[in-house]
């Protein structure tokens, strides 16, 4: 076997088992169900018998925007089967070259130590964070840009287009967003392999659990509250590790969360680059895609497929393109009927501040006082 067949065996080896993680997507959501009913019953004090509703509120699960999500989902598979059967192309398979080049890079740069023997505890340790760090800080990057480039916000905001968050709400992402955020990972995750294998030899991989990546697991085990109503914290371990609320807080329309927390598990990497925002409490905002990034077109399955590429044209023809998150007085109008009296205080907030232009709207702290409008019973509010 050539160095390059046995570079490309080990790395199947050990990548092929974080690709089994999707299959616990279902067990993820009886785990939502189940911590989400213990979320209302000792944090909101909910009766036993309301825990259902309160978990999955018809408001939302009934909604058409989670049809929507789930042929998104339908829509990405097929595309994603589609180019690997009938085109051939495996982002796997297309980046082996680089995962050659990157070993004769470091070949030329450093002496190859002695191959470990047999796995290390240590060195799986280490792959095992090093890989979900480098994962992780390489979305945060790439979600970083899909949000503050014109032109890939166009893609991205059908992502942002939901106006009720559901585990579901993760699967809406445009097929160019997937891609473009896959390529870049599976480029960085090649060279980080190339790394281990160079000063590791073979014997290193992944602990697993039922077949798959026992960190990942752990780490993806709260992901579905991350798109959701239920407002879940870690306290002071926020400031290391994204919770849910943090991700909820990344969906919000209200400025003061503008381009914040665009990592999906650490924290640490939205700090780094300056991103990052800790709620001290529970918050409430209005989410979705902001009203002249909404309209028919992105209603429906047709509309979040092409409507990108229609905002790209119209906007080469008008020769700009507009800018993300631009808030306007025709958004604001509209929240109201969308999350209630705690909209139209932002809306007096915001009034205030555009007569003053320099001055910056005080919301969060307006906020934390309103009544749901619904039920007087505390309970977690996204939207």
């Amino acid at each position: 076997m050539s160095h390059a067949e046995r570079l490309l065996k080990i790395a199947k080896e050990v990548f092929v088992e974080t690709s089994l993680l999707s299959t616990l997507h279902i067990a993820y959501f009886f785990v939502f169900f189940a911590v989400g009913c213990l979320v209302f019953r000792f944090a909101y004090k909910t009766h036993w018998s309301n825990l259902a509703g309160k978990v999955l509120p018809a408001g939302i699960y009934r909604n058409p925007q989670l049809l929507l999500d789930v042929k998104m989902v339908l829509l990405n598979r097929f595309i994603s089967s589609f180019i690997v059967i009938y085109l051939g192309f495996s982002l796997f398979e297309f980046f082996q070259p680089i995962r050659s080049q990157s070993v004769g890079f470091f070949e030329s740069i450093f002496s190859r130590p002695a191959a470990l023997t047999s796995e290390n505890i240590m060195i799986n340790l280490l792959w095992s964070f090093s890989s979900a760090f480098a994962r992780d800080f390489n979305r945060a990057y790439v979600h970083y840009l899909f949000h503050n480039i014109p032109f890939f916000w166009q893609f991205h905001k059908v992502h942002h287009s939901a106006q009720t968050l559901t585990p579901f709400s993760i699967f809406r992402q445009h097929p160019v967003d997937w891609y473009l955020t896959n390529v870049s990972q599976a480029v960085l995750h090649s060279v980080l392999f190339a790394a281990f294998y160079f000063f590791f030899g073979e014997h290193f991989n992944f602990y697993l659990f039922a077949g798959v990546s026992a960190l990942g697991v752990f780490i993806k085990v709260l992901w579905p509250f991350k798109h959701s109503h239920i407002w879940i914290s870690y306290g002071p371990l926020s400031y290391i590790f994204s919770s849910p609320a943090m991700h909820q807080i990344h969906h919000s329309l209200d400025p003061t969360h503008k381009n914040k927390n665009f990592a999906n598990t650490f924290s640490v990497i939205d700090w780094m680059f300056g991103t990052l925002y800790v709620p001290s409490q529970e918050e409430h905002f209005p989410i979705g895609a902001l009203e002249h990034d909404r309209d028919h077109q992105i209603d429906s399955l047709r509309g979040l497929f092409f409507s990108p590429f229609g905002s790209l044209i119209k906007a080469a023809s008008a020769g700009h393109y507009p800018e993300p998150d631009q808030i306007t007085h025709e958004t604001i109008n509209k929240w109201h009927c969308r999350c209630g009296p705690n909209c139209e205080v932002l809306k007096q907030r915001f009034e205030k501040a555009s007569a003053h232009p320099g001055t910056k709207p005080d919301i969060i702290g307006s906020l934390q006082n309103q009544p749901d409008h619904q039920d007087t019973e505390a309970h977690p509010i996204v939207s």
